[in-house]
């Protein structure tokens, strides 16, 4: 069988479902399509922009469109799957739409972020076979407004490739609390909540993350800086106002004897980075969430669940105090992952799935 991937470079997440989908004997063939940033132009490239910016940006999309045809004819796969499909309207168009109808090849998508998120959700969600989404509310939000649409809920699996099952050698870790991830509102409370705790009690924590502008206007960012500063006193403290990626985000989680982990408010279910921190035997401490019962995620068993900022720092207190049952819920978070949510584990429900629907050809080799 054959599977065409397009998706982003941003995060890992595009790679890691090849590398999967290879593991599982699948022969893969995939096309990185970042949307388009004027900020990323050379000078000579942003004064091309500048001219004519609606052409300039047909013929950068235009360049993508003309390598999936020729990639399709060439790799004839049976299956095309668009991580978050929307976020590539532009490339992945009706009339690629209906190159594919044509070859009988089946048109699949896996939304990685809320399709609440994407403001162009209904360019052509109508046109995928089958849908798979991270959001467990999505399937329904789907299902209401799109009725013909197949829609399954997948969650995201772990790349075993980055985060590995090591383990901490016993008092090794640098930091007491970690915590990686974007800002939103009720991130930066909970944060500065617990960071004001962590200097009070002398308790080494980090963050990282964009939590003040960091760009090329020093004025700025200088007055970002201090606005930051001024309303998060405690959490500035101990915040590394950078993005962390792939295998440094996992070597942070090993580093680590309590990892962080606040939802975002629009998302209700269970995010990547709940399986990734688990994956490397890291104890994780961790937002209600309510769906983790059926995805076998039992609070003080496997990992530990605090309702708000007085109970995250109560379990703080606690299970820095307690290092051996903070182990113990630790390996056992690490080996529920590493039996049901591993990237080709997921990945083999998604191919299993695809494979109810009619019209897909089953071969390794066409």
């Amino acid at each position: 069988m054959k599977v065409y991937i397009v998706g982003d470079k941003c995060f890992h997440y595009t790679e890691s479902v090849g590398q999967a989908l290879e593991t599982l004997g699948v022969d893969v063939k995939g096309l990185y399509i970042n949307g388009f940033n004027r900020d990323r132009l050379s000078l000579i490239e942003y004064l091309k922009y500048k001219v004519n910016k609606e052409q300039y940006v047909s013929r950068y999309y235009q360049k993508n469109k003309e390598i999936i045809r020729k990639e399709i004819d060439e790799f004839k796969p049976d299956i095309i799957l668009n991580i978050n499909a929307n976020y590539n309207y532009e490339v992945i168009d009706k009339n690629i739409i209906e190159m594919l109808r044509e070859q009988k090849i089946k048109l699949t998508t896996w939304y990685m972020d809320s399709v609440k998120r994407i403001k162009s959700i209904n360019q052509h969600i109508e046109d995928y076979d089958n849908v798979f989404v991270f959001e467990p509310d999505d399937v329904m939000y789907i299902k209401e407004k799109y009725p013909s649409v197949v829609v399954y809920y997948l969650p995201i699996g772990v790349a075993q490739e980055i985060f590995s099952s090591e383990h901490n050698i016993i008092g090794s870790s640098e930091f007491d609390i970690s915590f990686v991830g974007s800002k939103t509102k009720n991130r930066l409370n909970i944060l500065e909540k617990v960071a004001s705790y962590c200097h009070n009690k002398n308790k080494n924590m980090i963050v990282y993350g964009k939590y003040y502008e960091n760009e090329s206007n020093v004025f700025r960012n200088y007055i970002d800086k201090i606005k930051f500063k001024l309303q998060y006193p405690n959490l500035y403290k101990f915040t590394t106002n950078k993005l962390l990626f792939g295998r440094d985000v996992n070597k942070l989680y090993c580093n680590t004897k309590i990892s962080l982990n606040i939802h975002i408010d629009i998302h209700k279910g269970i995010n990547p980075r709940t399986f990734e921190v688990l994956a490397g035997g890291n104890f994780e401490l961790c937002d209600i969430r309510k769906d983790a019962k059926k995805l076998g995620l039992i609070n003080g068993e496997n990992i530990v669940f605090y309702k708000d900022a007085d109970d995250c720092i109560r379990q703080i207190e606690y299970f820095l105090e307690h290092s051996k049952e903070r182990e113990k819920i630790a390996d056992a978070g690490s080996k529920l992952v590493h039996e049901k949510y591993m990237m080709n584990i997921v990945l083999k429900k998604y191919l299993d799935l695809v494979k109810l629907e009619k019209g897909i050809v089953y071969e390794k080799n066409r």
